[in-house]
């Protein structure tokens, strides 16, 4: 599967398009509807993933979520999205390929470092699931 890497707001049904402000870091930033915990939303749907559903028309449908990358809430823009099942699965959601490394390091055998990429998917999810803004 090929994702693009630079996407297009004019790839965006109108409508959709105008409730994006681009800032200067390079954020979509959202100014439509939010559910009550600060998410865009599109509807009913949230709108980071279905902006980046729409603009990946390859991706599968059973895909799994999609990850905001920026830490930004208001953020939808495809380009700071994450599948991680798409994206290699848990090892997509690793910010830095330095944290494996040095996990690799300190694990002894196979099965600490299992132990240990265990610690590590539970921390992310609270990361992805309660990010820092």
């Amino acid at each position: 599967m090929t994702t693009p890497t630079t996407y297009n707001l004019l790839n965006l049904p109108p409508a959709i398009a105008l409730s994006i402000d681009v800032d200067t870091a390079g954020h979509w930033i959202w100014s439509g509807s939010y559910h009550p915990d600060g998410l865009p939303l599109i509807g009913s749907k949230m709108a980071h993933s279905a902006i980046y559903k729409y603009l990946t028309p390859d991706l599968p449908k059973n895909a799994g979520r999609i990850f905001r990358t920026c830490g930004v809430k208001s953020c939808v823009n495809p380009a700071h999205m994450r599948c991680p099942s798409v994206d290699n699965g848990i090892l997509g959601r690793l910010p830095k390929v330095q944290k494996v490394q040095s996990v690799e390091k300190d694990a002894p055998n196979i099965s600490d470092l299992v132990k240990v990429l265990q610690r590590i998917a539970e921390l992310l999810e609270r990361e992805i699931t309660h990010p820092k803004t």
